[in-house]
């Protein structure tokens, strides 16, 4: 759960806090959860700045795909443990705006 309310940001070093659900997994999780629900424009620039990082010789093809099934991932995973009622209109944008582009609807 790399989001913004789990990470402390200290002396330009980034602290994660919550590691409840630590595990091993695409690294595309974590752009796609720290970016979830920012506007489109800002998370393409965060996604831009860590493949740069991630792969200074360029990212390979299919990182956007990648980011998008992340954002899948995501919106299932909360989506099940979430309220029907209390589920963020943004999150369902988000999922169905990811699985458009990956042409699942």
């Amino acid at each position: 759960e790399y989001y913004p309310n789990n990470i402390v940001w200290r002396d330009g070093i980034v602290y994660p806090v919550d590691w409840e659900s630590a595990a091993f997994g695409f690294g595309e999780i974590d752009i796609a959860s720290l970016a979830e629900g920012w506007p489109v424009e800002t998370r393409r620039a965060a996604e831009d700045v860590y493949a740069r990082i991630r792969w200074p010789g360029g990212a390979p093809d299919h990182f956007a795909q990648r980011v998008d099934w992340a954002c899948v991932y995501l919106g299932l995973r909360w989506l099940s443990e979430t309220q029907r009622d209390r589920f963020p209109e943004w999150r369902l944008r988000n999922l169905r705006q990811a699985g458009e582009r990956l042409e699942l609807i």
